[in-house]
């Protein structure tokens, strides 16, 4: 859907202005996505409601002024927001925020990949789902935006210890036409941390998605999870920039 008299390559030209900021709505522009994306859109802005999740996720890129415009047609309802600050200045009185995080965009080139050991990292597959929902089971910093399409049409590796799986990391996000990927869904069962797992694993995804010749590769990680951030700068990661998270109300 994209409610303004906008085509597809103008917005794919806006969101290529910057790639490693847009590329979950790169992604979402393959036709597996289209269904779920919502496109708002002018000259010199873009917003993204994406309704494969609920509550939708709010994105936006562009000129302040062309987004506060856009922001008005944005229908009153519940939101996974994410935001670069001025856009989030932008709707923060309209917002009735329930939880809020500071995020950094990181990202990863092959010229400053360090990969790890990749020994005892396995590739998993739809088979694995069923072992995935049980490393999740009920922990409470378990994944908050997976879903089994992405073990489908994305890269995920995990560790086992015996037929049990107790750490995996995989993408939120692939697109081969659009040559962006999201590493996400990095986790490891709580009393098998600290030993370098989590590390191993996002290793391999980004293995594998370099040998796939994917260009524009980003994670997100909360400001203040600083093992987290070591883990994923240990491989070569780097800090892209910060943008807000979180899940608010927007009102009319």
């Amino acid at each position: 859907m994209t409610p303004l008299s906008i085509s597809e390559q103008h917005i794919l030209k806006l969101l290529e202005e910057d790639r490693n900021w847009s590329a979950y709505a790169l992604a979402d522009m393959d036709p597996i996505h289209k269904p779920h994306s919502w496109w708002f859109a002018d000259k010199t802005g873009v917003v993204l409601v994406y309704r494969g999740f609920s509550p939708p996720v709010l994105f936006s890129h562009g000129v302040p002024s062309s987004l506060e415009r856009l922001f008005q047609e944005i229908p009153q309802e519940d939101y996974v927001f994410t935001l670069q600050k001025p856009s989030r200045e932008l709707l923060d009185h309209r917002m009735t925020v329930s939880t809020e995080l500071e995020m950094w965009r990181m990202t990863i080139h092959e010229e400053g990949f360090t990969p790890t050991s990749n020994e005892g990292v396995q590739r998993l597959t739809m088979q694995d789902l069923n072992q995935i929902q049980v490393l999740f089971a009920d922990h409470p910093d378990q994944p908050d935006a997976f879903a089994p399409s992405q073990v489908e049409q994305g890269v995920y590796f995990g560790i086992r210890e015996g037929t049990r799986l107790v750490s995996l990391a995989g993408t939120h996000v692939l697109s081969k036409h659009f040559s962006v990927a999201g590493v996400g869904n990095v986790f490891t069962r709580p009393d098998r941390r600290n030993r370098g797992m989590g590390t191993k694993v996002a290793s391999a995804v980004v293995s594998e998605l370099l040998s796939m010749r994917i260009e524009t590769i980003v994670l997100n990680v909360a400001t203040t999870n600083l093992t987290a951030i070591q883990s994923y700068t240990h491989i070569g990661f780097q800090p892209y920039c910060k943008y807000h998270e979180g899940f608010a109300t927007l009102q009319a």
